[in-house]
């Protein structure tokens, strides 16, 4: 059934004349094109747009490189009187975009082709070709219609995705694509075969797609500029709202969300933003919106997480936030040299261990559910709340974890020290755990069921584990790292002292005479309920929640009331198996149990040298493709790839190597 265009009484003047570049995406507008194509390339399968509207040969392009323009010319009225088959245009009367089957040397002509796959690459000469999500203002289809007119209806994001379609090998296809709203659309698509062999491979990519006049495009993203790593206290805040690519948008507003609130609210107009830093601006999260004519938010930046510094207690620096190795550990000869380092700034600083207090912010406070899993049960009983240092980074807290790279490979015996957990002294329990691969927990070192506890600490390797405190307050937790060299000299670190400090930095106490202090004793064996024994004088305090004891040293130990929790958010989880560079295109093998925004940093040493726009990634894909915003020299890298969904973020690395 055709469908009657409504012809525009006039044409806005385009901004960019089809074919040209607007930032570093290639603007497809008029001309044949076959906007999914697939082919086969050294790390398996890749989508491809294959570009016709060159002259001569058609040009395979990078989906990332290209912006697939609607023009307003494609905007049509739906008739009266269209078959029931046509319901999921709308009613008559509305408006939707569409880009047609059938050659319009005006519009932009989008197709299918799988014509460069050889015969034979896949199991019955058929592929799936899935659309996993659509971002963007509103619904999107594609459909064909037949000889006789009637409608093959095969991919609709209005009822829900992913939509799956089966296509064959070596064949080229065109169909109608239907925008409902003008804006900027992004589709992820996959396809996927099955090899002779068995295997299946699939490409993955993501489409960006614009409805309207070029005029009105807006930026691919907006970012904040200026957000110094840290603050003191006092400090002025200098903060800049920029586009990523050329727009005549500028209505920005920046919106602040600090611990405890439920909602962003705006708190300024422009495109800069200037504040005196207090204590309250820590872990407080920036975005910046962009607004249209009309009012109407067009985008948002990343979250830009404000930090404060903690300052010092006493002659120790207060670690809040950022990665720090607490255990930084080296083989000097035949001893153990022991250190922490602290790799929250822009180039990693070694420290001695008593030289530092280790702080777990009130936004450490985890909500135990009834949802959570039995094995989990050693961290306490539903309905409590805990204070937790993830395995997992968490930008907003500190992140400790060890490294051994400094032992080397094959100088210890069994490549492994004894790492040993002596005492807690604090008001409340430690444990110290891991999550393995199906998620269950791998418990390292637990204060509850009595101390000391052992368990082996790989040699040149660096890792991370959960640090939950059953309570606030102030915590000394006592280590020793033994071993053997593999010429049988004996290790032995001596005892290694750490502080923490769980909670809110108001309530921490002044710093004791830590001459004066009474040395604590391991705990001889385990005891159902550690009841750590108070000095006599004063007389022990009871925690704010009613339980346990303040105990040694009496003087410093000020545990901070229980704020009332929240139900934490889904965190997403992201697995990283593989990296490959190809020009300024990375390749990443992904996993992501939620659909994410990601953003890609990929740094030499401790100095950032690329990074990619941010994107969001279907919760299905498989791989990650992303554009880094300059080419990569020869050498090895560390990519660091991070996924923010529901309010919470998940980072990891993976070592990159560029011949």
């Amino acid at each position: 059934m055709k469908l009657y265009r409504t012809l525009l009484a006039t044409a806005a003047a385009v901004a960019l004349a089809p074919g040209t570049a607007s930032a570093d995406r290639l603007v497809l507008s008029a001309g044949h094109i076959d906007a999914v194509a697939p082919v086969l390339v050294d790390h398996g399968m890749a989508l491809r747009v294959k570009d016709g509207t060159v002259a001569g040969p058609a040009v395979m392009r990078e989906p990332d490189d290209v912006l697939l323009h609607v023009k307003p010319q494609a905007r049509m009225t739906v008739p009266e009187g269209l078959p029931s088959s046509y319901a999921f245009l709308g009613a008559p009367g509305s408006d939707v975009w569409v880009l047609p089957q059938v050659n319009d040397a005006n519009l932009l002509w989008a197709g299918w082709s799988s014509e460069n796959l050889a015969p034979g690459a896949f199991k019955n000469e058929t592929l799936r070709w899935r659309l996993n999500s659509v971002d963007g203002p509103g619904p999107v289809q594609l459909y064909e219609n037949g000889a006789l007119g009637e409608v093959r209806l095969f991919f609709d994001s209005a009822d829900g995705l992913p939509d799956t379609d089966t296509r064959a090998v070596g064949t080229h296809a065109h169909f109608n694509w239907v925008f409902h709203q003008p804006g900027t659309y992004t589709l992820n698509f996959d396809v996927t075969g099955e090899r002779p062999d068995g295997t299946e491979t699939s490409g993955y990519a993501n489409y960006r797609v614009f409805v309207g006049d070029l005029a009105d495009l807006p930026p691919e993203y907006v970012y904040v500029e200026g957000l110094e790593p840290s603050y003191d206290v006092g400090a002025t805040a200098s903060l800049t709202a920029r586009n990523g690519t050329t727009s005549r948008f500028t209505d920005f507003r920046w919106l602040r969300q600090c611990d405890g609130e439920q909602e962003p609210k705006e708190v300024a107009a422009g495109a800069t933003y200037t504040f005196a830093v207090a204590r309250a601006h820590d872990a407080c999260r920036l975005t910046v919106a962009l607004r249209d004519d009309a009012g109407r938010e067009l985008l948002r930046s990343d979250e830009a997480l404000v930090s404060v510094r903690s300052g010092t207690w006493g002659p120790r620096l207060i670690m809040s936030q950022g990665h720090a190795d607490v255990l930084e550990v080296a083989l000097d000869g035949n001893a153990l040299k022991v250190q922490l380092k602290d790799d929250s700034g822009d180039e990693p600083v070694l420290r001695r261990p008593h030289d530092v207090l280790l702080h777990a912010k009130p936004q450490s406070r985890f909500l135990l559910t009834e949802d959570l899993p039995p094995e989990y049960g050693f961290l306490g009983r539903p309905g409590e709340t805990i204070y937790m240092l993830p395995e997992v980074q968490e930008q907003a807290l500190l992140w400790p974890g060890w490294d051994t790279e400094g032992v080397p490979a094959g100088s210890v015996e069994g490549d492994a020290l004894a790492f040993r957990l002596l005492s807690v002294d604090g008001p409340g329990a430690l444990q110290l755990f891991s999550t393995n691969s199906f998620g269950g927990p791998e418990i390292l070192f637990n204060s509850a069921d009595g101390l000391p506890d052992t368990t082996p600490m790989n040699a040149h390797a660096h890792a991370h584990a959960s640090w939950a405190f059953s309570k606030p307050g102030l915590y000394k937790l006592r280590f020793t790292l033994t071993g053997r060299t593999t010429a049988g000299q004996p290790l032995d670190s001596g005892p290694l002292e750490y502080w923490f400090y769980v909670g809110d930095l108001a309530a921490l106490p002044e710093y004791p005479n830590e001459d004066a202090e009474p040395t604590p004793e391991p705990t001889p064996e385990p005891t159902p309920t550690p009841t750590p024994t108070p000095t006599p004088t004063p007389t022990p305090t009871p925690t704010p929640d009613g339980g346990g004891q303040t105990i040694t040293p009496p003087a410093v130990v000020a545990p901070t009331p229980t704020p009332t929790p929240t139900q934490p958010a889904v965190r997403p989880t992201l697995r990283l198996t593989a990296a490959k560079l190809r020009s300024r295109t990375l390749t990443l093998g992904a996993r992501l149990t939620t659909r994410s925004r990601v953003t890609v940093v990929v740094r030499r040493g401790s100095k950032t040298v690329a990074r990619s726009k941010a994107r969001t990634v279907a919760a299905s894909s498989r791989s990650l493709k992303v554009k880094l915003n300059r080419r990569l020299t020869a050498g090895r890298y560390t990519v660091r790839v991070s996924a923010q969904a529901n309010g919470r973020t998940v980072t990891r690395t993976i070592k990159l190597r560029v011949r």
